[in-house]
């Protein structure tokens, strides 16, 4: 195995814990508060400190989300990317990804917005989709008065947060509305888990059964083989925006997000894949972990300025 030594430390140390039933697990997170699933965040010793020249402001949409606002001062309209936390549709809210939302600030001088999305089991789909269309028109509705250039506009996201954006983007497409560009960063693409990894993966970090339970809360009853929940068997991939496709080799999610790349580039898409193979799931929630993150933080930068 070919993880860095601190991960596969705390990679053991968590399947341990799991093993004898002290680790997360769907069933705790089940029976944890709505209220501290939403205030979920990494180890403070595990990310960065934010740039000092972002500025957070937090809102909320006509329907109630909460949105929280990422930018740097500037003196002329912003790219816009909305950008979507994971947490298995069911864990996480700012304090998740405000390390990740603020550095995508500071590094592209884009604008970023985060959502505090409803979460399953209590909210299965197609809640977290309509709370991403209010913050998109709550977005719409303030371009002017914020200094948004929504015309040069990106959907991103890490984990259920990458499903949740190929989701949207996908809605966006058939509705006509135009994207410059769409952020996979290890996304889950298909609820049917009929790829290898989705079948049968047993390395560190999450399995296919706890990935099933899952899935199971966010679809609820809906058809786990909707597009809207695995984009990855929507019928046309045509006609999407350029795309960047991240993924981690120690994954359940590992080979979806790859045939999505596939796909993608099959239908004349614009689409970057870039694996990597010596890190596990969920890099850029732990990234001081990490060495050479830098270079994947540079990767996901390049892309998102090239393309807004």
């Amino acid at each position: 195995m070919s993880l860095p030594p601190k991960v596969h430390a705390l990679m053991g140390v968590t399947d341990f814990l799991t093993k004898v039933g002290l680790g997360v697990t769907p069933e705790k997170i089940k029976a944890t508060s709505m209220e501290k699933r939403l205030a979920s965040a990494p180890p403070k010793w595990s990310i960065d400190p934010h740039p000092a020249d972002v500025i957070v402001t937090d809102h909320e949409t006509d329907s109630g989300i909460r949105v929280r606002l990422f930018r740097v001062p500037a003196n002329t309209p912003q790219p816009f990317l909305l950008y979507i936390h994971g947490g298995g549709w069911s864990v996480g809210g700012f304090p998740s990804t405000d390390h990740i939302t603020a550095r995508l600030a500071h590094d592209t001088g884009i604008a970023v917005l985060a959502v505090e999305y409803r979460l399953a089991p209590e909210h299965p789909y197609p809640a977290a989709l309509e709370d991403l269309e209010s913050a998109l028109a709550w977005a719409d509705a303030h371009a002017g008065d914020l200094g948004f250039d929504m015309s040069r506009l990106a959907v991103g996201g890490d984990s259920a947060g990458g499903n949740l954006a190929a989701a949207l983007t996908l809605r966006l497409r058939d509705s006509g509305r135009p994207l410059s560009a769409q952020l996979l960063i290890y996304p889950a693409l298909d609820a049917t888990m009929s790829t290898p990894s989705g079948q049968s993966y047993s390395g560190p970090g999450a399995k296919p059964a706890a990935l099933s339970t899952v899935w199971d809360w966010y679809a609820g009853g809906a058809d786990r083989a909707n597009p809207e929940i695995s984009p990855l068997l929507a019928p046309d991939v045509s006609g999407l925006p350029p795309t960047l496709v991240m993924t981690a080799a120690y994954d359940v999610l590992h080979d979806e997000g790859e045939a999505y790349a596939v796909r993608l580039r099959e239908a004349g898409v614009p689409t970057t894949f870039v694996d990597h193979p010596d890190w596990p799931h969920a890099f850029f929630s732990l990234p001081k972990l990490y060495p050479g993150i830098d270079k994947a933080w540079q990767t996901v930068a390049d892309f998102l300025r090239r393309n807004l």
